[in-house]
């Protein structure tokens, strides 16, 4: 008879089977986690693919297709923006690692099922990542389970797979953060050494996976560097003398007092007739308050750098080491970018003070996961009036994990790791972005954000918000550190275990997804048969990027592309390239077009002068079909597009109708 508790202890004792007990252990919880998707793997999402993932479906289509049919660099391409010169796919969130290991599923499993099979492969192996962090930090297989479970199946994770693709590709992060462990527990300089390669290899991955993830490696570098040798030790006596505290402390109350005045004057609480205030007076006096506050709180401590020459010599290596396997990886991204037409991609958004983009509310991490089954619907549409929407701001913590940490913390001797408080802790502080939002409301004082959000580099990563898989980092690893020094403490582990992992489970499991049809409409596949080297133009029509849009434009257009493989008229990409708006304005019918896509007033002088130059510039724009989305184009632009282009009705399905100009 099967034995199970003697077979327990020989399964532990064999590291290969510990291994594979754990990876299936994930697929089994990552298809838990997305279904119904695998019984529908290749006929739908788990996001719509009108929204930023049909983006992400056309990275896999377009890489390909530029080496394939085009026998191209896939960094370059005409498919989209094809009235600008050939643009850079540099940063745009390509996903290149995801788009190169798609190249031999797409022709065999189909650009829907490889999406799906790329998505629940990208959480298994983030969770197991972080299992050996966790691990190689405890040495204890069970706590680096669960690490490994709450990070690749934490809310931020689940949320980020409807929409952003490239965000659930962290598996480089723990990789990375383990190996600079590894580094600091060598003792041979020759290993450090090929350590330092394969450290520069997963930072130039985490690139390939999504540019701000290379940068967040990039952070744990500095924090890892910078943890050891800074000390930060309270004064017996503030270097302040008393008459400074006093007056600090009188114009932080007088400021506090004229802030409160004025958001009541605001918010219409106390009439002013003769004044009139709005809460934009609030960033002066608060961001003196922040200043006048860490002022009094630095006088009272001392920040102490203990770096020796010789371990200063020997990180500078390493990191240099570091950086020039990054350079050579990335070689062809930087060739790219230094292409003509790479250029324009080098011009920074400028980042403003009061409205940059802003970080999540700190009710986001106590709330609950928004899919979990027992979450209110009031807490989804909470979450949808955030800045940029639900899945930009939802970075919701584990209850069981923040018990359990909080259990082990009460005990010195089973407290986790300080330097992992302080990880976590700091990247929470960033998340927030450059101003502290609680529950919905802002406080307008300003965070650490606010800051280093004019660093080079770190100021490219221009959406905070996504800061918060550090957070979720941090989180796992100090479950982990809890759980292995709470089991050592309980009578029986294996059952403290479980029942933790049962609880853990509960909590992450979200309830059944939501699935968006994959459906492409079948007047497309007409499309497709056209032998013609000719553009498909759509209305309403537009150019994108992440941060504006011209015109009113829909990545359900690339999504169709990867079925038709035309050419687009307009097209969304990350970042625009400088001036592509502007040439397309230059054009008068499709700036009229753009106009009417918005639902703007356009003179009837204009429309007449944009229809002839329609019909004088036909060999120009080679506009071979016109799909035509009736539920979102207006009236206006669907005549003005028939009569500029001499449209004839080929067919359609109700929604989508499809034309072809008259020959």
């Amino acid at each position: 008879m099967f034995r199970f508790r003697p077979f327990v202890p020989r399964l532990l004792a064999n590291p290969g089977a510990v291994h594979i007990a754990v990876v299936l252990s994930y697929v089994l919880t990552a298809l838990a986690c997305t279904w119904p998707l695998p019984l529908h793997f290749d006929s739908a999402f788990l996001g719509p693919p009108d929204g930023d993932l049909g983006a992400y479906v056309w990275n896999l289509w377009v890489f390909r297709h530029q080496i394939v049919t085009h026998h191209g660099f896939p960094w370059t391409t005409f498919e989209v923006l094809s009235l600008v010169p050939s643009v850079t796919l540099t940063l745009q969130n390509y996903t290149a690692f995801a788009d190169l290991v798609a190249f031999p599923l797409l022709p065999r499993l189909g650009i829907v099922a490889t999406f799906n099979t790329l998505t629940l492969a990208a959480t298994v192996l983030s969770a197991y990542f972080m299992f050996l962090y966790a691990l190689a930090r405890t040495r204890d297989a069970a706590a680096a389970w669960l690490g490994g479970l709450l990070f690749g199946f934490s809310a931020y994770m689940l949320v980020r797979q409807t929409a952003h693709f490239s965000l659930t590709l962290a598996a480089p992060l723990p990789l990375f953060g383990l190996l600079m462990l590894k580094i600091a527990r060598s003792r041979s300089r020759r290993h450090r050494r090929w350590l330092a390669v394969g450290a520069g290899l997963v930072a130039a991955l985490a690139y390939l996976c999504d540019p701000y993830y290379a940068l967040y490696c990039l952070m744990m570098l500095g924090f890892a560097l910078l943890y050891p040798v800074l000390t930060i030790v309270r004064r017996e006596q503030s270097v302040l003398p008393v008459l400074a505290r006093r007056i600090i402390d009188g114009l932080t109350v007088i400021l506090l007092a004229v802030a409160a005045g004025i958001a009541s004057i605001a918010a219409g609480w106390v009439a002013m007739p003769s004044m009139s205030l709005t809460t934009a007076e609030l960033y002066l006096p608060m961001l003196i308050v922040t200043v006048l506050t860490i002022v009094r709180a630095a006088a009272s401590y001392r920040f102490d750098l203990d770096v020796t020459v010789t371990q200063s010599v020997d990180a500078v290596l390493l990191v240099a080491i570091g950086g020039v396997v990054v350079l050579v990886l990335l070689s062809p991204v930087i060739y790219a970018m230094m292409l003509p037409a790479g250029s324009p991609f080098a011009v920074p958004a400028p980042v403003f003070w009061r409205s940059s983009a802003p970080g999540l509310d700190i009710a986001a991490f106590l709330a609950p996961n928004p899919l979990h089954a027992l979450s209110p619907a009031w807490l989804s549409r909470w979450f949808d009036h955030q800045p940029n929407g639900l899945v930009e701001n939802v970075g919701s913590q584990s209850w069981v994990a923040l018990a359990l940490i909080a259990l082990a913390s009460r005990n010195a001797e089973t407290r986790p790791e300080r330097r992992w408080f302080c990880f976590t802790a700091l990247f929470l502080s960033l998340s927030l972005g450059p101003f502290l939002r609680v529950a919905g409301i802002s406080t307008y004082i300003p965070t650490p954000w606010a800051v280093l959000r004019y660093l080079p580099l770190i100021g490219s990563a221009r959406m905070p918000t996504r800061i918060a898989v550090l957070v979720s980092l941090g989180m796992a690893m100090l479950l982990a550190m809890a759980v292995q020094r709470l089991r050592a403490d309980a009578r029986r582990p294996a059952l403290f275990t479980a029942v933790v992992a049962v609880l853990l489970v509960a909590e992450l499991l979200p309830g059944p997804r939501l699935l968006a049809s994959a459906k492409v409409p079948e007047i497309v596949d007409a499309i497709s048969t056209d032998p013609r080297d000719v553009r498909v133009l759509h209305v309403p029509f537009g150019l994108r990027d992440g941060l504006s849009s011209r015109g009113n434009y829909s990545t359900n257009y690339q999504y169709f592309q990867t079925v038709h493989e035309k050419r687009l008229v307009g097209g969304y990409l990350s970042r625009l390239p400088a001036g592509a708006v502007s040439q397309y304005e230059d054009v008068p019918p499709l700036a009229a077009l753009m106009d009417l896509s918005e639902g703007r007033d356009v003179p009837a002088d204009t429309i007449r002068r944009a229809i002839d130059a329609a019909h004088r510039n036909r060999r120009r724009l080679n506009v071979g079909w016109v799909l035509m989305d009736k539920e979102r184009a207006t009236e206006r632009a669907v005549e003005f597009a028939v009569r500029a282009f001499d449209l004839q009705r080929i067919g359609g399905d109700g929604r989508w109708q499809l034309y072809r100009p008259s020959e």
